[in-house]
């Protein structure tokens, strides 16, 4: 993948490089790094399954609707398995457990919780792994914005360089 950003996200130019640093982090996420964890994913098809961190299936308690009952999810650490969109709600619910969660999702694109409820999953032993790797070959970076106002081009791309692990190309000078 090559991830485009700029000075069209925000006015802000540390916000703009903050969150294009945290895409290159999330799209840095592993398999799990159990075998039996990454073999018991590779088929599933299930909105939710809960599994232990050694891939062994553990039941996931359900209400009458067949959503998950987070408050009685034991209280170990599991690996969960989620088909859908990754969202503040979810990881906010898994951060107040009590015990480390591995958060399997397909890729990092179903990751759409902000920074902040992310930071709380991983302080609280969070980690957070995808059935499938994506790669970020390099940045594209737009000091301009659509909206008229634009990032000195020397300090965006020193900023994002010295945030990100990529090679960094100026799309105006490009």
């Amino acid at each position: 993948a090559l991830l485009c950003t700029g000075a069209s996200l925000d006015r802000d130019m540390e916000l703009v490089v903050a969150e294009t640093a945290h895409t290159c982090w999330l799209f840095a996420r592993k398999e799990p790094e159990h075998p039996g964890l990454r073999a018991a994913l590779a088929g599933e098809e299930r909105r939710f399954a809960l599994f232990t961190p050694e891939g062994e299936p553990v039941d996931l308690p359900l209400d009458q609707g067949g959503n998950p009952k987070w408050n009685k999810l034991p209280r170990k650490p599991l690996a969960l398995w989620a088909a859908g969109g990754i969202t503040d709600p979810l990881l906010k619910t898994l951060a107040r457990r009590g015990a480390a969660t591995t958060l399997v999702t397909q890729d990092a694109t179903h990751v759409l919780a902000g920074r902040s409820a992310l930071e709380l999953f991983l302080r609280n032993g969070g980690v957070l792994s995808v059935r499938r790797e994506l790669t970020i070959a390099a940045v594209a970076a737009n000091p301009w914005s659509a909206y008229g106002w634009h990032f000195e081009p020397e300090a965006f791309i020193s900023a994002l360089r010295q945030a990100v692990d990529l090679p960094v190309v100026n799309v105006k000078e490009a």
